[in-house]
């Protein structure tokens, strides 16, 4: 356990937690205000909108895992972070009135959400094995647990300073594109168990 706790990935993959949850719960909670307030749609249509991201999530959380079956879990961390990022820039860019020109937004954040919700116990495993992943596990849940506080009430204060969730979002894209590089700096499940066992060899 405390060899895990020494190796950069552990901290690499604590920081991807937080940065992706944070994006994630910032914006889950202030979905239905956003496509009101900056957009313009009926709470009805908004909701109807939160309602596609969640269905769609499924698919996430189903091919999350079987991706990381087949995958290096690198690429996959990436490309979850990529997806929620576009998802996000796509509603800046995009002059989105109506409920189906959320569609890509909805497949995008949707898709990468799912992700998320298997990925901590089985990135977890496959990065640091199954020796105490209780207690990795443990503390892996400390990040996103307060990323998920602080997300929504930054993106609350900055709505309440501009009149608009623009900045906000800008804010999430970015975060989001950092945990890209963030993801490919980690090292292959090889390397990471050999450096795990040689550090616990030494004690």
């Amino acid at each position: 356990f405390h060899a895990v706790l020494r190796t950069k990935e552990f901290w690499l993959f604590t920081s991807y937690l937080a940065g992706t949850f944070t994006v994630n719960s910032g914006f889950q909670i202030h979905m239905i205000p956003y496509f009101q307030q900056d957009i313009g749609l009926t709470s009805a249509r908004a909701a109807v909108v939160l309602s596609m991201v969640f269905i769609i999530s499924g698919i996430g959380r189903v091919g999350g895992g079987y991706l990381l079956d087949k995958i290096d879990y690198r690429v996959v961390l990436a490309v979850v972070a990529a997806m929620m990022g576009f998802s996000l820039l796509y509603l800046q860019v995009v002059d989105v009135t109506t409920v189906p020109a959320t569609l890509p937004f909805a497949l995008m954040f949707g898709v990468s959400f799912g992700c998320l919700v298997p990925m901590r116990g089985t990135v977890g495993s496959i990065m640091f094995g199954t020796r105490a992943i209780g207690r990795v596990l443990g503390i892996l849940q400390g990040a996103p647990v307060a990323a998920g506080v602080i997300g929504p009430l930054v993106m609350g204060i900055i709505f309440d300073l501009n009149g608009n969730y623009s900045v906000a979002i800008w804010g999430l894209i970015v975060i989001s594109a950092l945990m890209v590089p963030l993801s490919l700096a980690m090292t292959s499940p090889a390397d990471l168990a050999k450096r795990i066992r040689a550090a616990a060899d030494q004690r």
